[in-house]
């Protein structure tokens, strides 16, 4: 009756050498240990395959989401024998701490007031097995969740987010609830709240005081959109019982949009009023990284359906809720054009004037600013949409991020509009000496060709 339904077998290890919860054996060996194991699995799960002549059988293993465990594994030397690292990027904040903070944040806020060793995001988690652990993408599965944490007694402050508080009733355990238990919070007085930096959301009420951290449709389209974008190996969550029973969160986590989207042909224009905020007209961005993009909508009548995000003429997701943003992810070189569409609920469709943004070649040498790096004097950074020069050594911190009025930093630029462009004919537009506006210089592309 079974047949086919085992492909192989997970490993969780929580944790190697430091223990984990109360009663947990460890010692200072366990990461050879693990390594062993898995070496032992791996041998035995080939030798069943080639006995019985099934498919390839999986070995996994659920591994942490920062350094501060992780380096206790050797993630790098383990890869040859793990099919999938399952990576638990989930659980960053939750009521084993004082303040509210984001679960499974897709990216890093410098609001977060964490120490710089745990302001922790999936995407910081990805780079760390990438780029410092040496693992192939297709190998790494970052995690999501399908419940929530919550606080009670937070005030009403920043509607509740990074705020002091206690654990909130729950009804599986102390400050956990799932999704489909979540949801009808929004029909008894409780707000959704999104923040576009960290790219996650959250549920808070003034009235009782209480503040929800959750993964929601939009966030899980995004993270289905990062995976996609940096060739990662999928998505695994925890746990299915927590949707819905329309499959909410797993058709979000399929499509890459959240639900209620519209199948407009935009052939009936509407009078909406819409603008790209962010980022700036001749924006700048860097090979591999991350843009964020805020939209304005002003509708007379009320009702908006959905915004549509383009680079060029490919979409890059939609938003159903205001306010509006997405991501355009791992970005490639080049110049590229930005539009957003607005949707009426009568199929009614208004697009935004184009923005020109210019992502440059990763060989400058530029990196992402992060907390926790040592910078020398003349290193230069990014950091949301400028370019910063260290005018003094000094560690990264949440007291010293770039900006025009540090002491640590020197604004270098933050426009470029890329040289020539297809609208721009034989036109060159000048950035000057701080903002460039191509669209003024070099005209708007016809909205056929948007």
């Amino acid at each position: 009756v079974t047949a086919g339904i085992f492909d192989g077998i997970d490993i969780d290890w929580e944790y190697p050498i430091t223990g984990g919860d109360a009663g947990t054996h460890h010692n200072s060996n366990d990461d050879v240990n693990l390594s062993l194991l898995l070496a032992e699995f791996r041998i035995q799960l080939d030798a069943i395959s080639n006995e019985l002549s099934l498919p390839h059988l999986l070995l996994t293993a659920a591994t942490p989401a920062s350094d501060f465990r992780g380096q206790n594994f050797r993630i790098n030397h383990d890869q040859q024998y793990v099919d999938w690292f399952l990576l638990m990027s989930y659980d960053f904040h939750g009521t084993w701490e004082r303040k509210t903070g984001h679960l499974t944040n897709l990216l890093t806020s410098p609001d977060d007031p964490s120490s710089d060793s745990f302001k922790l995001a999936r995407g910081n988690t990805v780079r760390l097995y990438r780029d410092t652990y040496g693992v192939l993408p297709e190998k790494l599965i970052p995690g999501a969740t399908f419940y929530g944490r919550g606080w009670k007694g937070v005030s009403s402050t920043n509607d509740g987010l990074y705020q002091s508080g206690r654990p909130a009733p729950g009804i599986y355990e102390e400050g956990y609830n799932y999704y489909v238990d979540l949801m009808p919070l929004l029909g008894q007085g409780y707000t959704m709240f999104w923040d576009d930096k960290a790219m996650a959301a959250w549920l808070y009420s003034s009235a009782d005081q209480t503040f929800w951290t959750l993964d929601e449709p939009q966030s899980l389209a995004l993270k289905k959109r990062y995976v996609d974008a940096y060739g990662l190996g999928g998505i695994m969550f925890w746990e299915i019982s927590g949707d819905d029973s329309q499959g909410t969160l797993i058709n979000s986590l399929a499509t890459g949009n959240p639900p209620g989207g519209s199948s407009c042909d935009g052939s009936t224009q509407g009078n909406m009023n819409i603008n790209i905020t962010n980022p700036d007209d001749c924006g700048i961005s860097f090979e591999g990284f991350n843009v964020i993009i805020n939209a304005d909508v002003i509708d007379p009548e009320g009702k908006v359906k959905q915004v549509e995000f383009f680079v060029d003429s490919e979409s890059l997701g939609y938003d159903t809720q205001a306010p509006y943003s997405w991501a355009w992810f791992n970005v490639l070189p080049g110049t590229f054009f930005l539009t957003a569409i607005a949707t009426d609920n009568e199929c009614r469709q208004t697009t935004s004037d184009p923005i020109i943004v210019t992502v440059k070649n990763a060989s400058t040498g530029i990196a992402l600013w992060q907390t926790g790096v040592m910078y020398q004097a003349a290193d230069s950074v990014f950091y949301e949409g400028c370019i910063y020069e260290c005018k003094k050594p000094h560690m990264g911190s949440r007291v010293r991020i770039p900006s025009p009025s540090s002491k640590y930093w020197q604004l270098s630029t933050c426009s470029d509009c890329g040289g020539p462009t297809p609208y721009c004919g034989d036109a060159i537009c000048d950035p000057g000496e701080d903002q460039c506006s191509c669209s003024a210089d070099c005209g708007t592309p016809p909205a056929s060709e948007v």
